[in-house]
């Protein structure tokens, strides 16, 4: 208490920008977890904190901070994109750490505003109309039946808390099935699954950097914490691996368009696809392992794919085009850029000392004990990450330059957020076991 009490306090001498305002926040989460403990559950006015709300909050803040570092230095009305990011930063932490399920699906649907808005206010193309357009009809059809299951559940059942929903049980079956497949749309959507994902590739190319960046750190993780918290709702269920196989072949097809992808912008967006497959599929085992393997690909994920879209956009502010021979060539010109490229690509499929590779081996011992049958299938989909993953670094890095133009150095600024946004991968493979103690 003394130490959160003497943090408030650094706050109002110490926060003469929004920047370091949120360095205080994400200084007090960190001492929370590592110094005070969240392996129990906080509760206060209809808000819980455990220690799966901390590490994506942590994730939130960080990403927002990048996000506030640079890009407001390319962009027009940079007050108003900083009000859109803390906006989205706002429901995010509300999202993380809220009790309620009327509250839980309000935050849920609200956090896609602000990206929408920076959709419309910051895109490159007139096509972002169509892909905002493809966004809200997406969201909005699985999230409508998903609006009277909470109304359903909070009135007649009586259950209003998300953290104890396990407590509760729901009618007849065919009931308990419809209320499964209301969660299971709207959060599919949010992941995204194969099949609902069509908005993604859209949004991703006529999004700003900071808005795609926001997309694949944190927004495609709406849908795993959200079925993290409501599969106990649903333990009646019984799932195979069948189910699973059929979820990783919609993987297995992402990675596919990977390979014969000319845009980069696109690919990074498959890969999204290809890796939340893995994660969706495992989910069902209800396994511990399982659950923790998943944890941590998501944010591993989070830093890795907003790295690669940060530099997407450090290279499109250079080359003007998105396609792979016409920025092919930087090696002799962008040292920096291209070491930037190497390093997030072996992050992207889980090279050590990247905590990424712990996700993975989590997920292969969660389908090993789960379906032995599955695992081979999960493999082949990590084989071709990798195989796209190291087509993207050489196709955007080595031959002749496509075009001789004079190219920008790459800034300090720039520099600072490709580091800092890979740093906490390294430094969660460093402190494992630390993280392993609050989450086992």
């Amino acid at each position: 208490f003394m130490v959160e009490m003497f943090s408030f306090v650094l706050m109002s001498f110490l926060s003469p920008n929004l920047i370091s305002f949120m360095l205080i926040i994400f200084s007090m989460l960190l001492v929370n977890i590592f110094f005070l403990g969240v392996t129990e559950s906080y509760y206060c006015l209809s808000m819980q904190f455990d220690g799966l709300s901390a590490v994506f909050i942590l994730l939130s803040v960080w990403v927002s901070v990048m996000l506030l570092m640079f890009w407001p230095q390319a962009y027009n009305f940079v007050s108003l994109y900083k009000q859109y990011i803390m906006a989205c930063l706002l429901f995010l932490v509300l999202y993380f750490s809220v009790d309620s399920f009327f509250f839980f699906f309000f935050f849920f649907e609200m956090i896609g505003l602000p990206v929408l808005l920076l959709i419309f206010g910051w895109g490159y193309q007139p096509e972002r109309i169509s892909a905002s357009r493809y966004f809200l009809i997406y969201t909005f059809f699985f999230s409508f039946p998903l609006i009277f299951c909470v109304f359903y559940m909070t009135s007649s059942l009586g259950c209003s808390s998300l953290f104890y929903s396990g407590l509760v049980k729901i009618g007849t079956e065919a009931q308990s099935l419809v209320f499964f497949f209301s969660f299971f749309g709207a959060m599919m959507v949010k992941f995204p699954l194969y099949g609902v994902h069509f908005w993604l590739p859209k949004a991703h190319v006529e999004a700003p950097v900071g808005g795609s960046i926001i997309l694949a750190s944190v927004l495609l993780k709406l849908g795993g914490y959200g079925l993290i918290r409501i599969l106990s709702f649903f333990t009646f269920v019984k799932f195979d691996g069948y189910f699973a196989s059929w979820i990783l072949m919609g993987g297995l097809i992402s990675s596919l368009i990977c390979l014969v992808s000319f845009d980069y912008k696109i690919l990074i967006a498959y890969s999204s696809v290809c890796h939340m497959a893995g994660i969706i599929g495992l989910l069902f085992s209800f396994g511990s392992c399982s659950v923790l393997g998943s944890i941590y690909m998501m944010l591993a994920h989070g830093f890795s794919s907003g790295g690669l879209f940060f530099l997407s956009g450090v290279s499109y502010v250079r080359m003007k085009s998105r396609n792979f021979y016409i920025n092919k060539g930087k090696l002799s010109v962008l040292p920096f850029l291209v070491f930037s490229w190497l390093l997030y690509c072996i992050m992207n499929f889980s090279f050590p000392p990247f905590f990424n590779l712990v996700g993975e081996l989590f997920m292969c011992w969660g389908w090993v004990c789960w379906d032995f049958s599955g695992l081979g299938l999960f493999l082949f989909v990590s084989f071709v990450s990798a195989v796209f993953s190291i087509m993207l670094f050489s196709l955007m890095n080595y031959s002749e330059t496509g075009v001789k133009v004079l190219l920008k150095e790459v800034s300090c600024c720039e520099m600072h957020v490709v580091l800092l946004l890979a740093a906490p991968c390294l430094l969660g493979f460093v402190s494992l076991n630390i993280l392993l103690f609050y989450f086992t």
